[in-house]
């Protein structure tokens, strides 16, 4: 089974050069301004995530409605067919 990584070796891999582990990079030696860009960086990116699944774990789970509705459909047009 594959090692699970935190969300900021996964944005700091992006900005390392290749060969690098990030699993060896110690955060603490970063600079402080590092720090708040992997922040920001991380932020944004669990924002990304959760807009894009929040409907399915809000009252009444509208995004799942939506999926299964269409997923109705689908079948409905290739049932017809």
């Amino acid at each position: 089974m594959a090692r699970q990584r935190p969300l900021c070796h996964s944005v700091l891999q992006c900005g390392c050069h290749v060969g690098v582990d990030v699993a060896d990079c110690d955060l603490e030696t970063l600079a402080a301004s590092d720090v708040k860009k992997l922040e920001a960086d991380c932020f944004w990116c669990f924002s990304k995530l959760l807009d894009g699944i929040q409907d399915n774990y809000t009252f009444a789970q509208p995004g799942i409605q939506k999926r299964v509705n269409s997923l109705k459909e689908l079948v409905s047009r290739i049932d017809s067919e």
